[in-house]
């Protein structure tokens, strides 16, 4: 659920931005006929059920300010969303260090999963609402009399409207005669025939799943208002010269003005001064003001549609001072920290750790990302480098700015061209080799009875596997025991064959489970760990293909 409602606040913030151009745009068509603003608010509805969308160089996130982050929620998907600070701060959510950074629950409270239940109880709140304004409706229908297919009349309404989904009807008050009555059934049947009540019902659905945003709740009331302009104009374009008979049966309905939400599946008469007016004012378009309303609503689709296109800007980076740059990191000891690409931090992990879970075999692994991001950023005190989920390439960034830039994975020799920027990470394969504890000659209690299909020789290397990617967590950490658990299961290594991230998935042919105890640091900054603290019975999931090398493919509880 958690995972839903970050979704939703991440489309309803991003919408929120369309919502505001198109109320501008609104303003410049306000001579143009009405069915154009009306168009205007099918953008908004895309932004804000969506979560993918295609890029383009005109779209308006591309004006975001500075202080407002662009991020993309599905991995895979050219989806973007917006995230102001406040928000980012808001959605935090720790990650633990280890190679595929899975989640440690952290102590406290959990603020995002309170949000979500408080946005779920809204939803139901208004689905109960409007149940019950629909179910009073129908009650005063029941008495209603059939006058003509579709039609019926009553004396418990005072204006006319649209009830119904499947099958909706038009009302009207009992004394609706003559012209006024031609009138309101050319507005109501043209509802129908452009599918309003479903249009009305979809957005009602779409508003009460982004009730938290009050920019949604104004833009509800515009395209309702929107939607009854249109309907009126098309009823004047038929009729020559009824401006005024049409303006006066309009006022013949007038009502306290409100808020048109008498449900989903019920709409009428609303915001009659303004409907008046506009009917009052209305002449047929000019062709040239039609193409402009047709090229200028196009235009904002288009911009409010798309995503910003992601420019590399011409910019190669340096192979060779991102090397010296993280080499100089490790020499010093540095931490990474990470921050996901909506402005949440997943905390501090090693940068050996951190620099070693990028696939050197060619693209980043999705296993690196949490779900729901393909961008996350990892920083130092000196340099930053933005990684991006299923791509073969990054960006440096050094703080002096010098050598920084895009890079791509190196690629095979046969498939590179000369000159090219490609880099790799096979350097820190020696490192992280170099830094693995050495546990025979260790004190750490190490049982390897119980298989009955590895050797000894074979466990010892899928310890050594442990060791090495143990030692990625970080300074401080202090294994305790490591025992063979099982040799794992048909389903087991189904499991770990769909491990994409994993170098090797898919051809595992064996695996084994290990289950450790360790101790963690005392001390470490911005951290989900519990610090001096004891965790037992730790697993680590190990495959291999045909006797090769073991690989760590899961971990955890």
């Amino acid at each position: 659920m958690v995972t839903v409602f970050r979704q939703v606040l991440s489309m309803s913030i991003s919408a929120s931005i369309v919502i505001l151009a198109v109320i501008l745009i609104r303003a410049l068509l306000s001579g143009a006929p009405k069915k154009w603003s009306y168009l205007l608010w099918s953008v908004v509805c895309f932004r804000l059920c969506c979560p993918v969308s295609l890029r383009s160089a005109v779209s308006v996130f591309s004006a975001a300010p500075s202080n407002v982050r662009l991020f993309h929620p599905v991995a895979g998907n050219q989806a973007v969303a917006v995230m102001p600070e406040a928000v980012e701060r808001v959605l935090s959510a720790p990650v633990r260090p280890e190679t595929q950074l899975s989640v440690v629950p952290a102590p406290g409270t959990d603020w995002l999963a309170l949000c979500a239940w408080i946005w779920l109880a809204g939803i139901a709140v208004m689905l109960l609402w409007s149940a019950a304004r629909y179910l009073r409706l129908r009650s005063l229908l029941l008495d209603a009399v059939q006058t003509e297919p579709g039609i019926f009349e009553t004396d418990r309404i005072a204006s006319p409207f649209v009830f119904g989904l499947l099958r909706p009807r038009v009302y009207l008050p009992v004394g609706v005669e003559g012209a006024r009555r031609g009138y309101v059934l050319a507005h109501e049947r043209y509802h129908l025939r452009r599918g309003d009540h479903w249009v009305k019902a979809i957005a009602f659905l779409i508003l009460t799943a982004h009730w938290v945003n009050p920019l949604c709740w104004l833009a509800f009331y515009l395209m309702n208002r929107d939607m009854e302009l249109r309907c009126d104009e098309y009823v004047l374009s038929r009729e020559v010269g009824a401006s005024a008979d049409y303006s006066a049966s309009l006022l013949s309905f007038a009502a306290p003005r409100q808020f048109p939400m008498a449900g989903p599946l019920a709409f009428g008469e609303s915001d009659i001064s303004r409907r008046v007016k506009n009917a009052l004012r209305w002449r047929r378009p000019k062709p040239w003001v039609t193409a402009l309303s047709v090229l200028l609503c196009a235009a904002v689709v288009t911009a409010c549609a798309t995503n910003p296109a992601r420019s590399k800007e011409n910019t190669a980076g340096d192979p060779e001072a991102f090397r010296s740059a993280a080499q100089a990191s490790l020499d010093a000891g540095e931490t990474v920290t990470i921050e996901y690409a909506d402005g949440t931090s997943g905390g501090e992990i090693s940068i050996l750790n951190a620099l070693a879970s990028v696939d050197w075999q060619g693209v980043t692994p999705d296993g690196l990302f949490p779900e729901g991001m393909d961008c996350i950023t990892l920083k130092t005190e000196s340099w930053s480098l933005e990684t991006y989920s299923g791509t073969d390439y990054v960006r440096f960034v050094p703080n002096s700015g010098e050598g920084g830039g895009w890079l791509w994975w190196e690629l095979p020799e046969e498939n590179r061209e000369e000159g090219s920027l490609y880099f790799n990470l096979n350097w820190l394969r020696d490192k992280a080799a170099a830094e693995t504890i050495d546990w025979r000659n260790s004190d750490i209690d190490v049982d390897l009875r119980g298989s009955g299909r590895f050797s000894d020789d074979e466990l010892e290397a899928a310890v050594d596997a442990i060791m090495q990617s143990f030692s990625q967590f970080g300074e401080g950490f202090t294994m305790q025991r490591i025992a063979w658990d099982h040799d794992g299961t048909a389903q087991e290594l189904q499991w770990l064959n769909e491990h994409r991230s994993a170098p090797g998935a898919g051809t595992f042919t064996e695996c084994v489970c290990f289950l450790s105890d360790y101790h963690t640091p005392s001390a470490m900054e911005n951290t989900a760990w519990n610090l001096d603290a004891d965790y037992t019975g730790w697993g680590w999931w190990l495959a291999r293909a045909d006797g090769g090398e073991w690989v760590v493919v899961d971990m955890g509880y």
